[in-house]
């Protein structure tokens, strides 16, 4: 049985829920947390409790001051409404700023880090231009450097002040930013070999596809070469099927690759320096053996390209044949910004088999895989070809449910409860079991980040459970 979520932890500046580990370069780490130690040392406890005060009466300005300068942005206004600012964000902040300047006690580095590390990785989930958050971020520490300035009874104390005040906010924001630089370089890595993944199901088949091609292409220039007739029927290599396929397919599949550019530029060569010259019958022997090793090049450039993407292909999960979590992040992330934009319904829907430990217990892990296999044969009959199904961990599975209403996600779960009673898993000794799940479903509301989506429909499943399984529960 599942156990209850734990309490959820406001924390970075756009609110969202959880912790993250710092993901920080241990050299970078050690420096800065050097720093921060220096840093609080230098402000002695009166002075400390003084700025806590100072920042506790100016918070709700500063972040009123920090979002109106972000509304001016039309980039901005993407992602804030009046609504999400008044509800949450701005508390959010306030308890942000609040948390960097606490009057009792000094600020541990390793909590402040893992905060900024969060806060940075939502950014690059919701795509939070890094410029915006930077920019309001420097405003707030102007004016709380003003208001400090005109403190005129903490002048003994006030240059400290002014440091420690600064520099936190600075440390702060570093990690924040590199964070969100590294979460964004994740994501765009993970995007690229998804895109390996949908394009190139079957990379085996297309590399020794294109091999050939590429073999015929060439067999076909040495014999009219070799015969030295209708040399002026020479083809392009661009117009053949591998230079086709090297242009519009190989150009996608690989896109952005060193590899796929040099050979790119080498059938480019063929075309226009050597093949002119072979036209014309001019120096054949030596035109020949440029050739020869030109397409070799093309051949080990575009062999090297699929080798590479080989290794990245793998994105089922090998018992159950639906997708692994391997790209759920990518996908959950596009679906997402899809229904922000086009102001589409959207939910998830997370499944977990009911009893699958029992199952393990009494008749075996073969019995347990077959049944997770059942599950998952249930969920792709009642998924449409638009729905992606995710194998979310041990005997749950996850299914993006896009254009759909809550009633509609609802009835979803309903006809997958319906198809699940129809696949009883009959054993060799007469045992009969029964396969039923619990279904929790979340709605899209409008918050952009995909992990409130889950953690939603992770409540909702909990819920569901706790109320005696077999049944679908909708996230409030």
């Amino acid at each position: 049985m599942r156990n209850a979520p734990q309490d959820m932890v406001w924390c970075g500046l756009t609110g969202s829920f959880g912790m993250t580990m710092p993901n920080l370069a241990e050299r970078d780490a050690e420096l800065l947390s050097k720093e921060w130690a220096a840093l609080q040392e230098a402000l002695v406890p009166p002075a400390r409790v003084a700025l806590a005060a100072l920042v506790a009466e100016q918070a709700a300005e500063l972040v009123e001051r920090f979002y109106a300068e972000l509304e001016k942005d039309a980039d901005a206004r993407e992602f804030l409404s009046q609504d999400l600012i008044r509800d949450r964000l701005s508390g959010a902040l306030q308890r942000w700023l609040l948390a960097l300047f606490p009057a009792e006690t000094v600020p541990d580095f390793d909590e402040m880090a893992r905060v900024q590390c969060h806060a940075g990785a939502v950014h690059a989930r919701i795509g939070l231009p890094l410029k915006l958050v930077t920019r309001g971020l420097r405003l707030m520490t102007e004016g709380l450097i003003h208001a400090i300035v005109a403190q005129e009874d903490l002048r003994q104390s006030r240059r400290a002040m002014l440091r420690v005040a600064a520099s936190t906010l600075s440390i702060a924001i570093d990690i924040m930013n590199s964070a969100t630089v590294g979460e964004s370089r994740r994501s765009e890595q993970n995007a690229g070999a998804f895109r390996l993944f949908t394009l190139g199901k079957n990379l085996s088949q297309e590399r020794e596809a294109q091999r050939a091609a590429m073999a015929e292409w060439l067999q076909e220039a040495m014999f009219i070469i070799a015969a030295r007739e209708r040399l002026e029927d020479l083809p392009d290599l661009r117009s053949s099927e591998f230079g086709l396929w090297l242009t519009h397919r190989g150009d996608v599949l690989f896109e952005g690759t060193h590899e796929i550019h040099r050979a790119q530029a080498l059938v480019a060569r063929i075309d226009a320096d050597l093949l002119p010259g072979i036209r014309r019958g001019e120096d054949l022997r030596n035109l020949l053996e440029r050739l020869n090793s030109a397409a070799a090049e093309v051949r080990a450039l575009v062999l090297q390209c699929f080798n590479e993407a080989t290794r990245i292909e793998g994105g089922h999960d090998a018992l159950t044949g639906v997708l692994s979590r391997r790209f759920m992040d990518t996908i959950l992330a596009r679906e997402v910004e899809t229904a922000r934009r086009q102001r589409q319904d959207f939910a998830v829907a997370l499944i977990d088999l009911d009893h699958f430990k029992r199952i393990n217990d009494l008749y075996g892990h073969s019995a347990g895989d077959l049944a997770l296999r059942r599950c998952a044969e249930a969920i792709l009959e009642t998924a449409r070809v638009g729905d992606y199904v995710f194998r979310y961990g041990g005997e749950e599975f996850l299914v993006t449910l896009a254009e759909m209403d809550p009633e509609a996600a609802q009835a979803f779960g309903e006809r997958l409860l319906e198809a699940l009673r129809s696949r009883d898993i009959h054993l060799p000794g007469g045992e009969v079991i029964r396969l039923t799940a619990s279904i929790g479903i979340a709605a899209y509301n409008g918050e952009p980040d995909f992990h409130r989506l889950t953690m939603a429909a992770d409540q909702a499943l909990y819920e569901a459970k706790s109320l005696g399984r077999n049944r679908v529960h909708l996230a409030s």
